[in-house]
């Protein structure tokens, strides 16, 4: 966008001295955006490598454990450009782990199983 508006209008003019200086902070904005997102993206990296070693670790002893931080990888960030090598981990890590034996606790679509709503406190229970 910055360079859209910039490459538009000529910077001699009053409208390019007018918008000069934003166009000049929207630049320093952008420049600082993008190291705080590295820097967010390293971390969120070193995270999931950590899980996935966790996992990797635990799978002898608790192999549905393992099976869930492995596939929470896979399906949340299965999309992510930036976490592809996490994700391989993952994926290669879940090819080895057993199916699960224990029944799904979403219901197609992915939305979550809901538990039945209690009853308000004095009011009668429905049948």
């Amino acid at each position: 966008m910055i360079d859209l508006v910039s490459g538009a209008i000529d910077p001699t003019s009053d409208t390019g001295k007018e918008i000069a200086p934003y166009l000049q902070l929207a630049e320093r904005q952008k420049a600082r955006l993008k190291a705080q997102v590295s820097t967010l993206v390293g971390e969120q990296i070193i995270f999931l490598r950590k899980r996935v070693e966790a996992a990797k670790m635990i799978g002898a002893t608790d192999q549905q454990r393992a099976r869930a931080i492995c596939q929470s990888v896979v399906e949340l960030f299965g999309d992510k450009r930036w976490a592809q090598s996490v994700v391989h981990r993952a994926a290669d890590l879940l090819a080895t782990l057993p199916p699960s034996t224990q029944p799904a606790t979403t219901q197609p679509g992915g939305g979550a199983e809901a538990a039945p709503e209690a009853p308000a406190q004095g009011a009668p229970a429905a049948e």
